[in-house]
Formats: C-alpha cells, sequence, structure tokens
C-alpha cells in the first residue's frame, strides 16, 4: 500500500486508532503495537477467539510519502499455543499407545485409546479456531489502515 503521508504522521495517525493489547476495556475496533518503523495490528475481540488474524505492518519512507509493507498471519502467542497443543495430543496418545500395546489392551481399546482423544482435541480446536472469519478480518483490518493513513493498494 501507498500513503501520500509522510512517515510520522502515519505512525501518529496508527497510534491515535489503535488500543494497546493490554487495555481489556477500550473502545477501539483494532488493537496492537505500533512503533516508528511497524505496526502489529489485531482486531478486537470481546468474546471466545483466541486464534484472530494479525497483521503485521512496515512503514518505509518514500520521498515524503509512505509504503506500507503488510503480511498477514496469526499471533506469535496463538502460534506457540496451537504448536505446543498439537505436541501434548501426540505425546499422549504416543504414550497411551505404548502403555497400552504393553499391557496387551491395544486391539480391544484402541478407539478409547487414540480415536477419542484425537477427536476431543479436533472438537476443541474446532471452537477455538472457528470463531469469526480470517477472511473478514483481513479484509477489515486492511480497510482500517487504508482509512488511517489515507493509503492505497500499489
Amino acid at each position: 500500500m501507498h500513503s501520500p503521508l509522510d512517515q510520522q504522521t502515519c505512525v501518529a495517525r496508527l497510534r491515535a486508532g489503535v488500543d494497546s493489547p493490554w487495555r481489556v476495556f477500550g473502545r477501539k475496533p483494532i488493537i496492537g503495537e505500533v512503533g516508528p518503523l511497524y505496526a502489529s495490528l489485531r482486531r478486537r475481540v470481546r468474546w471466545r477467539s483466541l486464534f484472530r488474524v494479525c497483521l503485521d505492518v512496515s512503514l518505509l519512507s518514500d520521498r515524503g510519502a509512505t509504503t506500507l509493507i503488510c503480511r498477514r498471519g496469526l499471533h506469535p502467542l496463538a502460534a506457540l499455543l496451537a504448536g505446543g497443543w498439537f505436541g501434548l495430543l501426540i505425546a499422549v496418545v504416543g504414550l497411551v499407545s505404548v502403555f497400552a500395546v504393553a499391557a496387551g489392551m491395544f486391539e480391544r481399546y484402541w478407539p478409547f485409546l487414540i480415536v477419542a482423544p484425537s477427536l476431543l482435541t479436533g472438537v476443541v480446536l474446532a471452537f477455538l479456531f472457528g470463531r469469526g472469519d480470517p477472511a473478514r478480518d483481513h479484509a477489515f483490518l486492511i480497510g482500517q489502515l487504508a482509512l488511517m493513513t489515507e493509503a492505497t493498494a500499489i
């Protein structure tokens, strides 16, 4: 994206339009961090949605104007939590399977030992991930970024 505003004005407008991630009861629709050369933005969600789209923006000065380079993805903490969750699932199913095979119970109880924990984890992750639409959040963040910085797509 390209903004006709200089970099300092873009940063000031972003700071004015974004709540801190630590401000729980803020009124602004976007939360995140804004520095002199970057911004990390997320849509404010008031209930049950940990895994939301995070828009990382690099601000580059360009002869009195500003170029905004946008990248979207998961918040690093959410990605770490998802990786830990999957790692824990693999470790638990693996340990239970090893003990079941050693005790000779695997053939009889395999649905409870492997399928049930996997399905339960799938349901929990669908509940956590399934709240909201990432494409809609991305479009919302890009639109708000364009409004705050008067930027247009290049």
